[in-house]
């Protein structure tokens, strides 16, 4: 039990990292209806109850995605429409299934991929998470 509460705080800490990086790369976007659909999807994403860690991982897997595609300064692939209401698709079936677990090696602090190099995380603070995110398009 102990063990599920530390993945799911570390989903959620992703989650926080995933979008503490939109608000670099939001307004870059040039497309105004690119960055009306990311308000759309970032607002899902923000407001999208979930809960376990199946969930967790969906919603961050959503927004890694769509984070991808910000950095290009556009959307793609299901962004390319506003978010239906209800729970978010299985990511697997939106997607494809993830990369092999065999090419990402965890250290618990670093993670290595298979070009061998490495890449420091360090987490934002909860505390100076600022909770009321707000995209204008």
């Amino acid at each position: 039990m102990a063990e599920e509460m530390q993945i799911e705080e570390n989903l959620d800490r992703d989650f926080l990292l995933f979008m503490s990086l939109t608000k670099t790369y939001f307004p870059q976007i040039d497309d105004q209806r690119h960055k009306t659909l990311c308000t759309q999807w970032l607002s899902k994403l923000c407001g999208e109850k979930v809960e376990g860690i199946s969930q967790k991982r969906n919603r961050n897997w959503f927004l890694s995605h769509l984070l991808m595609y910000m950095q290009e300064r556009k959307v793609a692939g299901p962004f390319l429409k506003p978010p239906a209401d209800g729970a978010l698709p299985k990511a697997t079936a939106v997607f494809g299934p993830p990369p092999a677990e065999e090419s990402i090696i965890d250290d618990g602090e670093n993670l290595i991929g298979e070009n061998k190099s490495c890449v420091t995380i360090t987490w934002p603070s909860i505390e100076n998470f600022s909770n009321g995110y707000k995209f204008e398009s």
